[in-house]
Parts: C-alpha cells; structure tokens; sequence
C-alpha cells in the first residue's frame, strides 16, 4: 500500500509517525509538505527522510477560500503526486488548515485520513466554529463537510473525539491512535551514559524546550524558595541553552545567574537517546507549561518508571491522572516547590510510577498504537 502523507516538515510527531510506518509495515510512505511550512525545513531534512525509506514529492500551497486558484493548484500537485506514485490513501497529519482539502474529496479520488492533535481541532477549528464572520462561517461549513466526507479520522486524546462529535454529529469512522512513544527504544537507552556533570549526583529534569509558553522561570522560582537541604542535595537540569529564542535563554540565564546557592545546569538541546537516559536516571521530571496538549515528553519520562510533576491542565485524562503523575496549581510557584519538595521525600519506586509505565505501555506504545493504524488503512481500502 502507498501512503500519502501531508507532514510538518519540523514536526518530530509526524516523522516518528512516518519511520514507523516506512520500518517493516508492508507501507509504503510518501510525503508532503504546506508551503507555508518551507521555513521549517531543517538541512538535511529531505535526505533524513529518504534514509528511512520515505520519498518527500515536495510542497504545496494552502486550501484557500479567497485565492481559488491556489487551491485549484493544490489540488493539481496533489493529483500528479497520486498518479505517479501510484497512492493508494491520502493521510493528513493535523487539521489546521489542511483537513479544508478533503471537503473537496472527490478531486483527490482516494480514501483519506485526518489525524487530529490537539491545539488543531480542540481551539483553532473550534473557534471558528464559534466565530460568526462572513469568512468563518463559510470555513465552518468546509470543515464540517471535511470530516464527515473523511474516510476515517484518528484523535489522540477522548476529548478530540468528543469535540468532532459535538461540532460535526459524525458518530463513526473515529478511534484514537496517541502519538506515543518507543518505549522498547526507552528501555534500551538505560544503558547510555550521563553528561559527566551528573555521574553520581541526584537531580530534578525540567525537560521542555527554551520557549516562554514552558515558563521556565515559574521553575526556576519554585526552585529558589526550596529548603537549603535540597539545593544542596540535588541538581536542577535544563535543556535548550541553544535554543533559537535567544532572547527568552537570556532572560533564564539571568534568573539562573541570581541563584548562587542552587546547582543548576544547563545543558544544549541533546540526542533523544541522552534524553531518555536522563528521564530514567532523575530524582523527579518536572514540567510547567503555561498551555499544553499530550505531551509526548511526560509519556517518555512515564515510562521510565520515574515520577512526573505537572500543572493540572486539561490533560488527556486516561493517561494523565492521579493514579499516574502528580499535579501542582498552574502558574503556582509556591505550590509548585511544595510539591517538587514532597516528591523528593517519597520512595522513588511507588506505585504511582508503576502505574504510569504500564498505562504507557498498554495505551501508548507507538508501535501498537502504528499497528492499529495499518489496521485502519486496510479497513477502508
């Protein structure tokens, strides 16, 4: 079977998703990419790519209501793609703007997959929904019909189905499939080594990615009002220092700078393998995203067996509860350093982390999670 697929050309999800598929499935994977998505292209992207067997045909412009023939374009690089390369199905990997081609289905002449994410269809589709402007009623209609026309749509989370349910009446054709992790590549990388800096020390991971959205900061004033006994015991270890938003790395450099007596490091962005090690290695994994969706970072750092701090957001609540991961009040400082403060008290080994990994393992190992999406491709041939 040929798979199209129309990817984020930046987006780590939507490449795992694709290896997985290109490794031993009997698929097929060829890719796409919006155009306006070209300046997320990295070097050496396209040769990545053709290295796990996946062929990239280039890019395309966006769904349009008021440039009629971009779309019109659109759908002809799509077709002369289809026909070329002989695709069987059309699987497009998050709704926001691109699900807007499957209300015009009959131009592609193939079965078609939606994959919605999170921030897709739970705000930005869903605003529009809400919103009564001339333009958004018009893409509230396309959107609909998008959905309803798809072939199947996957989600990864409840709430997602729950939402397209509500908004659309469609009530088939619908399953979860998480993004989810290698947990058999996570396991294995118990047996890399630490950075030196940490041989033989403890220490809390904040894992996420220089960006004010994971408030960095709100940590690192969490971290500050913790009793000395901790901050001399433990190391607080941060990733990115080379983050491209350097002025927001600056602006935590200089909070850093005013903690004398906590032992902070800061390390550059690493391999995914060093970062598995230091999830299984950590005292505690610790996470303050102002918003989120799933995050896939908590899912790698559950199934380590190691415990998990995060803000009672509106998370996915079959993997993210309180049976599985710890919560603090969102944008909560003080409660936040209560809590990191109680965690490292506890047995490391409780029965929370136990439940976290295998709630993981059995609702979102992405190679079970890639297996019943084959399933799903085959159903609708």
């Amino acid at each position: 079977m040929n798979v199209l697929f129309l990817a984020h050309p930046g987006s780590v999800h939507d490449l795992s998703w694709m290896t997985s598929m290109a490794a031993g499935s009997g698929i097929r994977c060829f890719c796409v990419a919006r155009k306006a998505d070209k300046r997320f292209l990295k070097p050496g992207f396209i040769s990545q790519l053709e290295e796990k067997q996946i062929t990239f045909c280039g890019f395309i412009p966006d769904f349009s209501i008021v440039r009629p023939w971009q779309t019109i374009k659109g759908f002809s690089l799509l077709s002369n793609i289809i026909k070329k390369h002989g695709i069987d199905l059309f699987h497009i990997l998050y709704a926001e703007p691109s699900a807007l081609w499957v209300s015009r289905k009959k131009f592609l002449g193939i079965p078609v997959v939606i994959t919605t994410r999170g921030s897709d269809i739970l705000i930005t589709i869903q605003n529009t929904f809400k919103s009564g402007s001339v333009l958004n009623t018009v893409l509230k209609k396309l959107y609909k019909s998008a959905f309803l026309k798809a072939d199947f749509i996957t989600c990864t989370s409840l709430k997602q189905i729950k939402v397209i349910k509500a908004l659309t009446k469609r009530d088939k054709g619908l399953e979860i499939i998480r993004t989810g992790v290698d947990v058999k590549a996570i396991l294995k990388a118990a047996d890399n080594e630490l950075p030196i800096a940490l041989r033989g020390k403890s220490y809390v991971f904040f894992p996420r990615a220089m960006h004010p959205v994971y408030q960095h900061e709100l940590a690192l004033e969490a971290v500050k009002g913790l009793p000395d006994k901790l901050k001399k015991e433990y190391v607080f270890v941060f990733l990115d220092a080379d983050s491209k938003d350097k002025d927001y790395v600056s602006f935590i450099r200089d909070k850093m700078a005013g903690m004398p007596d906590c032992l902070i490091e800061f390390f550059p962005k690493l391999s995914q393998e060093k970062v598995f090690k230091l999830y299984r290695e950590a005292s505690l994994v610790v996470m303050t995203p102002l918003t989120d969706g799933s995050p896939v970072s908590a899912l790698e750092a559950m199934a380590t067996r190691t415990s998990v701090l995060m803000p009672d957001l509106d998370y996915d609540n079959e993997i993210f509860n309180e049976t599985t991961v710890s919560f603090f009040r969102n944008s909560d400082s003080k409660n936040l350093g209560e809590k990191i403060r109680q965690l490292l008290f506890q047995d490391a080994e409780d029965v929370k982390t136990k439940n976290a990994f295998e709630v993981v393992s059995k609702m979102a190992d992405r190679n079970s999670e890639m297996k019943k999406l084959v399933e799903i491709y085959k159903s609708i041939q």
